[in-house]
Formats: C-alpha cells, sequence, structure tokens
C-alpha cells in the first residue's frame, strides 16, 4: 500500500500538480485539471513524462540544438518532435537523441528549416492565441488534452483525444484562423 501511494505521489509531483498551500497557484490547478482530463492512465502519464524530459534534457546538453525551437511530446511511448533546425544534421541528430531514449517505441516528426521561413513570430503567436482561445470556449472539447504547436503558420495537434468529433472540430478552428498555412494532426483518438 505504501508504494502505491509513493508512487502515485511521485506522479503527481512530475505533472507538476503537487503544491504546499502556499505555493498553490494557477499552473497547479490547471495541471491537476488536465491530467484528471487526461486519457492516460496514470502509469503512462508517468512514463511519458519521463522520456519527454530526458529528451528534452539531452537537446539542452546538446551544442547544436536549442529547446527554444523544439517541442518534445510523448504519448505511451510514441514521441513527437515539433519545431525547426538549421539543417539535416541537425534533424538527424535530433532523431538519434530521441531513438536512444530508453521506453521510446515510436518516433514522429514535424521538422521544418530555419532557413525556409516565411512566417514571423508575431503571427505564429496570434495563430496560437486565437486557436487556444476557439478550443477552451468549445465545450465539445475538452480543451485541455489538445497540445497545439505553430510552426512556419502550420498548425500541428498532438494529444489523446476520446472523440474522433474533437479532432475533426479543433482541425475546423484551426483552417478558419487566419495566416494558418497547413494543419497537421498527430492526435490519438481513443473511443
Amino acid at each position: 500500500m505504501k508504494k502505491i501511494i509513493f508512487l502515485t505521489l511521485l506522479a503527481f509531483m512530475f505533472c507538476g500538480c503537487i503544491g504546499v498551500a502556499a505555493g498553490m497557484n494557477a499552473n497547479t490547478v490547471y495541471s491537476a485539471y488536465s491530467l484528471s482530463n487526461d486519457e492516460r492512465g496514470i502509469y503512462s502519464i508517468l512514463k511519458d513524462k519521463i522520456i519527454k524530459t530526458k529528451i528534452q534534457t539531452k537537446i539542452v546538453n546538446s551544442k547544436n540544438l536549442s529547446n527554444f525551437d523544439i517541442d518534445v511530446e510523448s504519448f505511451w511511448g510514441e514521441v513527437l518532435l515539433i519545431g525547426e533546425v538549421e539543417n539535416e544534421a541537425q534533424k538527424l541528430e535530433l532523431v538519434e537523441l530521441a531513438k536512444d531514449t530508453y521506453e521510446v517505441k515510436k518516433i514522429k516528426t514535424y521538422i521544418k528549416y530555419k532557413k525556409d521561413r516565411i512566417c514571423s513570430s508575431s503571427d505564429e503567436l496570434a495563430i496560437l492565441v486565437n486557436l487556444k482561445k476557439e478550443l477552451i470556449s468549445d465545450s465539445l472539447i475538452n480543451s485541455t488534452n489538445i497540445g497545439i504547436s505553430v510552426v512556419q503558420c502550420d498548425v500541428i495537434f498532438s494529444g489523446v483525444v476520446h472523440k474522433i468529433e474533437q479532432e475533426k472540430r479543433a482541425i475546423w478552428y484551426a483552417a478558419h484562423t487566419p495566416n494558418v498555412r497547413d494543419i497537421y494532426s498527430f492526435l490519438q483518438v481513443v473511443e
């Protein structure tokens, strides 16, 4: 019994859900809410957080890569690498870092080259803010389960939803957001 309690507390700690009463803030409450609505079990969430953290640490320790340009997500050991790099060598290095991480079962990438940038950072931020606002205001979408990345004005969705309709609605909102060039969904549907 003590082991179960310890593992549960450890999982909440990794997810950012434990805080002392004085240290509680909106981010902690959001993390707890997000965790309670996640389609994965606590053990899968914990494993995915560890995988994500290990890959992010490898990126930070790399001379050629930056966490500012790359989003890392993990769902049931399937890793998503989303962002921008300077060249093909950096892209290959990024994939190798992920491949060499324990518990990674599969890797999917959405990587663009910085030299091909045709969209400003302010355009990307506007897309992200508008899209998040729309998803949050839609009562049929569990927006805490949908990750949004914007790379060169392309919208990339990641996460786990429980109905295909949620994915379709998210894509519809992205298609109707100004300046969005293209839409890619890595959402996993568990019905």
